[in-house]
């Protein structure tokens, strides 16, 4: 009897576990997964990204949920400051874009408030991809660059050392506009002046020419100056005639180039706007479907113009460096700097996930998912017949653009990676439509090939205060001669300012400078 009731239990609980199994087979378990939180400061060109292929990726390869929120907000540094000083922030890091990286001075004050954690730490113990690029970059030395002047890093760099990255900057001319007023792209800089003044008389609303001096490579100047004498701001104004390094603020050719600019103030052909716009606002007449401007400079076009936009990028195209008869025109070759691409906030309980995030995204597979899309579904190994827009070989394919398929708009910009020469510029293209900016940046890159110097100094690693007043006091004054704040036909105004230069430290720069390139041409 015993035995059969026992029998009768045993039966009831299979038969209980059974039924349990049934009703449980096939379902996920909903136990909620971790998030980390990311801000992103506002572009008005970036759409939603946390449905993207790369993001998911991301977020399976961490074991953490990665969700990005946008900061709906057109004072970007105010608001990111309040984040920082906020206790109860719910975000765990921010990202940044290339246009929206604080400069250094902005990073320092992000840093002053606290908010900040150092990563030197966790890349010396915990980083798998960004330690091994710091240890094999070749150009200069990325730890250096990328460390405060406290001596801790803060940030995960975003670096594309691609050839078009090391344009320093290409002048772009509205083609549409050109044909309007039945002109062919400039060669000289009397041509460009030309062209200035018959976009102004073909509409009074309309800029002829635009920028910013917020980022280099928007501020027109430089590119005009170029013409005239070798004008590399990237190294403080130095360069290279023979084997000896020079200043070019103090030449007579700058001085030209600076009269030049100033004539084409005076007549109305280079606008307030370029001295007193913003970043933002730069981008936004540029963008502008009325068709507002008619000529910029930029390092990459896809810097200014929507990507998204393809009718706005055909109506430009690249113009040669402009012979003024005072120097051989030159395009400056570049070196390519890494921005601030991520910092993890001191409030998050999630720092060490923050930090292997970054470090993920300077993967190769995370700069070749972010940028390309899906391995065999937006881009495969180059066949052999497959060449790049340069017409090299390729080693990868794109077959699709990010974004048209299997993958959202705008995840490939965000954040920190390193876009090492190999998989930025050995890509071929399936089909012009597939990356159109692309394709105009590489087409202007091997135009401006032709005028790189056959040498050039290399990069000086100089971050002293004395060196970055002086980068900002050349500046300004190039500024005032041109708007005619001070008077540049003027010899007691010049002298002026040749005083000024020399209380600057020039002379040693240049010691510097001399002995940086001596010592480099004697190292095997």
């Amino acid at each position: 009897m015993n035995y059969f009731f026992r029998w009768i239990f045993m039966s009831l609980g299979i038969l209980v576990f059974g039924i349990a199994l049934i009703f449980t087979w096939g379902i996920e378990d909903t136990t909620p997964q971790e998030v980390l939180t990311i801000a992103i400061p506002y572009q008005e060109d970036i759409f939603d990204i946390n449905d993207s292929t790369y993001v998911a990726w991301l977020s399976e390869q961490i074991g953490m949920t990665v969700e990005f929120s946008f900061l709906q907000s057109n004072y970007t540094d105010s608001y990111i400051k309040q984040i920082l000083a906020d206790p109860n922030t719910a975000y765990d890091g921010i990202f940044f874009t290339k246009s929206t990286a604080p400069t250094q001075t902005e990073l320092s004050a992000y840093i002053a408030t606290g908010g900040i954690v150092a990563i030197d730490t966790w890349i010396d113990q915990e980083s798998v991809y960004l330690a091994e690029t710091l240890n094999t970059f070749d150009d200069y030395d990325l730890r250096q660059e990328i460390t405060h002047t406290d001596g801790h890093i803060y940030y995960m760099p975003a670096l594309d050392a691609s050839s078009v990255s090391k344009s320093a900057q290409t002048m772009w001319v509205n083609v549409d506009l050109l044909e309007d007023v039945g002109l062919q792209l400039p060669s000289t800089t009397e041509d460009f002046a030309q062209m200035l003044a018959a976009f102004a008389d073909y509409d009074g609303t309309m800029a002829p020419i635009m920028g910013t001096s917020d980022q280099s490579y928007f501020f027109p100047l430089y590119f005009l100056m170029n013409s005239f004498i070798t004008c590399d701001n990237q190294n403080h104004f130095l360069y290279l005639e023979g084997s000896e390094v020079l200043f070019a603020p103090s030449s007579d050719n700058w001085r030209a180039g600076l009269q030049y600019c100033n004539r084409l103030f005076a007549q109305g052909l280079i606008p307030d706007a370029v001295f007193n716009y913003s970043q933002d606002a730069f981008l936004a007449i540029c963008n502008d479907p009325d068709n507002l401007v008619g000529c910029f400079t930029t390092d990459s076009i896809a810097s200014v113009l929507s990507e998204n936009s393809p009718a706005l990028l055909s109506r430009y195209l690249a113009v040669s460096p402009l012979d003024s008869g005072y120097n051989t025109p030159v395009a400056l070759v570049s070196t390519p700097l890494p921005s601030v691409g991520g910092v993890v906030l001191s409030t998050s309980q999630y720092q060490d996930e923050v930090f292997a995030l970054m470090d993920l995204m300077c993967s190769e597979e995370g700069y070749l998912r972010g940028h390309y899309g899906v391995p065999d579904e937006d881009w495969t190994e180059a066949a052999p017949e497959d060449i790049t827009v340069s017409g090299d070989k390729a080693v990868i394919t794109v077959t699709q653009s990010v974004g048209t398929t299997s993958d959202t708009d705008s995840a490939h910009v965000i954040g920190p990676y390193i876009a090492s020469e190999t998989y930025a510029d050995m890509v071929a293209w399936k089909g012009y439509q597939v990356n159109q900016s692309a394709y105009l940046d590489a087409r202007a890159y091997r135009t401006y090939e032709y005028y790189a110097p056959e040498e050039s100094l290399p990069y000086l690693q100089l971050s002293t205060d004395t060196v970055q007043e002086l980068d900002a006091f050349v500046e300004e004054a190039m500024i005032a001669f041109v708007t005619g704040e001070w008077d540049i036909d003027s010899d007691e105004a010049w002298q002026a300012y040749l005083d000024a230069l020399a209380t600057y430290s020039v002379d040693d720069l240049v010691a510097q400078g001399q002995l940086f390139y001596t010592e480099s041409e004697e190292t095997p």
